[in-house]
């Protein structure tokens, strides 16, 4: 009798996905700067902080609500990019900033976002300095605005990034972690019984890469 044939295993295929938090060894200054952006800036003056972190940590329980500061806060930090990614995506990702960001690297202005609670994403592929430094500059606003809820709550409204920063280092072709930060993987539930259930999965994937891809 012949041998029954036995499955192998399966083994993806290699994936150069990486995920380097970048929550150390940044520069804080509590106020408004002009060109806080630039490459050249000196902010050798600023506070050194790790991430999370907000400005409110010694009066966001001073009594009233106006008694903390809400205004303009300044980030900045310094990352060398290893050679060893030449030739892939990246992606800077926020996990939240409290409430208003704009962001930049290298000088380059990335984008804004409003909102205090979610994650946000950017790619930063073009931008990107190669075995070389790279300058991230984050300019944070937890100002009262009509257009960003809470309007009002009886809670600290935390100033600053107070969520971990991700670079996000993929292969060209990559499940995209663009649709508003989120995974880039959906299921949803389509048939649920005592025996079984079936699941749809949805998955966001994003080819930067000049062909068609299978």
């Amino acid at each position: 009798m012949a041998n029954a044939s036995v499955a192998q295993p399966y083994v993806p295929p290699p994936s150069h996905r990486a995920d380097v938090i970048l929550d150390s060894s940044w520069r804080f200054i509590q106020q408004n700067v002009t060109n806080g952006q630039a490459i050249d800036l000196d902010d050798s003056s600023w506070t050194n902080v790790n991430l999370p972190h907000t400005w409110d940590i010694a009066d966001g329980q001073d009594g009233p609500a106006t008694a903390y500061y809400r205004g303009i806060g300044w980030y900045r930090t310094h990352y060398t990019v290893s050679n060893d990614y030449s030739g892939l995506h990246f992606f800077l990702k926020f996990d939240g900033a409290f409430s208003d960001a704009n962001v930049w690297i290298n000088g380059s202005y990335l984008g804004e976002h409003q909102g205090g609670f979610a994650a946000f994403v950017f790619d930063v592929t073009p931008y990107v300095n190669i075995g070389g430094d790279n300058v991230i500059a984050v300019e944070v606003n937890n100002s009262f605005s009509p257009n960003l809820p809470p309007l009002n709550a009886d809670f600290t409204m935390w100033g600053g990034i107070y969520r971990d920063v991700h670079l996000l280092v993929t292969d060209p072709v990559q499940i995209s972690p663009l649709d508003y930060g989120s995974p880039g993987v959906y299921l949803t539930t389509t048939g649920v019984s005592s025996n079984c259930a079936n699941l749809q999965v949805t998955t966001v994937v994003s080819n930067s890469t000049p062909c068609p891809r299978p």
